[in-house]
């Protein structure tokens, strides 16, 4: 049944017309190409994952999971991606700064709490509004040991150059390493 469907959706994709274009492959599924890039998402639109654990080093401002989204991915307005990121902090009094970017700007930064053990959960997205421009939304969420719950929400706008490939990660800013630990991020492509 699946491979007539496949069948079925490259005649039905040959005769529309369309400029999209799909790869038909048996293992991965009908994926779309992003924008008019070089990446592709699933239909689903997962367009990245990635569960390996990152975590901060020491003092300073140290990338977790990035993603480098294929340039030309958000080419016309109403594109978008989905981001959701999550992980834990330590239990101690080290200041401890999370951050989401996009491209070059943060669009998210917070100051988790001290003196617990805790999970983090950011879920943003991020929408083109046209060449050059977007609009986004992010949302933390986090759940300390003690049943401490911080949520912060920030929205905005951005000039993240979309020809280009766009950079999306996590950072975390702590005293000692693993402060802050990212255990996955999921990249979702909106099209």
């Amino acid at each position: 049944q699946y491979a007539s469907n496949i069948a079925e959706v490259a005649s039905e994709a040959a005769g529309s017309g369309t400029a999209r274009t799909l790869d038909l492959l048996s293992t991965l599924g009908v994926r779309e190409q992003m924008g008019s890039g070089t990446g592709r998402a699933a239909l689903v639109a997962k367009a990245n994952v990635n569960t390996t654990a990152a975590a901060n080093t020491d003092a300073g401002e140290d990338d977790l999971i990035t993603y480098a989204m294929p340039a030309n991915s958000l080419n016309a307005a109403g594109k978008g991606v989905e981001i959701i990121a999550w992980g834990t902090f330590a239990n101690n009094a080290n200041a401890k700064t999370l951050k989401l970017y996009f491209g070059s700007a943060a669009i998210l930064t917070n100051s988790l709490t001290i003196n617990v053990a805790g999970v983090w959960r950011i879920q943003a997205v991020v929408f083109s509004t046209g060449t050059d421009a977007q609009d986004y939304s992010s949302v933390l969420t986090t759940l300390g040991a003690a049943a401490v719950a911080l949520l912060d929400v920030e929205n905005g706008s951005l000039t993240q150059v979309d020809g280009a490939a766009i950079t999306i990660k996590c950072t975390g800013e702590g005293v000692a390493t693993n402060d802050i630990v990212q255990e996955g991020q999921l990249v979702k492509y909106i099209g």
